[in-house]
């Protein structure tokens, strides 16, 4: 199984953040957010990664 990425977040505290998108093997791609929306993104993204996680595969 191939697993590749889709974006790359950063974490600028609680209210700010950063998302680069990327192609599946993590060269970036030209578009990039940024700001208090990003971090509503960035926290979504983690979330559903936990949840996933404690589901299990």
């Amino acid at each position: 199984m191939r697993i590749g990425y889709a974006f790359t977040n950063i974490s600028l505290g609680r209210r700010d953040g950063a998302v680069q998108f990327t192609h599946p093997d993590d060269r970036p791609r030209g578009l990039a957010l940024t700001g208090r929306a990003v971090a509503a993104y960035k926290e979504a993204a983690v979330r559903s990664t936990v949840g996933f996680g404690t589901r299990g595969a």
